[in-house]
């Protein structure tokens, strides 16, 4: 296609057919998917789970890595009640995703080419490195993003558009320029909030404070840092066979399993893991 190194064209796809209806209308069938491999085969695609299709994360996830696409941005939402579905049905979402990231691990263990979703190909050198060495946030707003509004303001996403039409929020009100000042205060000592997105658009909607964290994100992100230290920590006894690890420094390797072993004793010292076995 002429000129399609000049813009990139974002794909949202949450996974099978199935799964990608359950959470968007019935709209699988409606994507070109050969359209966006073949022009921006580097682009990859943005995976969304809900609590209706979290018991099939890891097939969603391995089929599209399955479709040809090599990279997937997977997150999960914040400002979900990620305890009961759409229709209010009460899931077991802790049980459930630990499962399901534990099947996703064995699979990139067992296709070492494949480049790991982030949601456990974590970032453990950030881990190692701590709280007072991080530079950037982990969200864009207010940084590297903006949004200007028809009324002509600038703001730090898009989120805070209709809550500025009430409260009269400007990007100058807010100071997003550094993660320093950006902690809640429940997060203080918590080595995984290097590790932790947020949402500060979100935060501000449901809490009116773009510091105040999301309480499932929290859970989620713990159970990611289990099943992914695991993962990275059997990968990294042969780095140089994994996709994930084949090109760092032997200093980032050394981090790396610094991280891991950092977390691995954070979420048992804390006692998150005995929650998890207990239920």
């Amino acid at each position: 296609m002429k000129n399609k190194e000049r813009f990139i064209v974002g794909l949202s796809l949450d996974g099978t057919r199935e799964m990608h209806n359950r959470n968007r209308s019935n709209s699988y069938d409606k994507i070109d998917i050969p359209f966006f491999i073949e022009n921006w085969p580097e682009q990859g695609v943005k995976m969304t789970p809900s609590p209706g299709t979290l018991k099939s994360l890891a097939e969603g996830v391995i089929h599209i890595h399955e479709l040809g696409f090599s990279r997937n941005n997977c997150t999960f939402a914040c400002g979900v009640a990620w305890d009961k579905d759409e229709f209010g049905k009460a899931i077991d979402y802790q049980q459930i995703l630990q499962e399901q990231l534990m099947k996703l691990a064995i699979y990139y263990l067992n296709h070492p080419n494949i480049l790991p979703v982030e949601m456990l190909n974590i970032k453990f050198i950030a881990v190692a490195a701590g709280i007072n060495n991080m530079l950037d946030k982990l969200c864009g707003a207010g940084t590297i993003m903006r949004c200007w509004t028809p009324d002509g303001q600038c703001l730090p996403c898009h989120l805070f558009y209709e809550v500025s039409k009430e409260k009269g929020v400007k990007l100058d009100d807010i100071d997003l320029s550094s993660p320093c000042h950006l902690s809640d205060e429940q997060c203080k000592g918590c080595i995984l909030e290097t590790i932790c997105p947020t949402c500060y658009g979100g935060n501000y909607i449901t809490y009116g404070d773009i510091s105040k964290r999301d309480p499932y994100t929290c859970i989620i992100t713990k159970i990611r840092a289990l099943a992914g230290s695991w993962m990275i920590g059997q990968m990294l006894e042969t780095p140089e066979k994994y996709y994930a690890l084949k090109d760092f420094s032997n200093e980032e390797l050394a981090m790396t399993a610094k991280g891991v072993i950092q977390t691995q004793s954070f979420l048992e010292q804390t006692g998150f893991m005995e929650e998890l076995q207990n239920g």
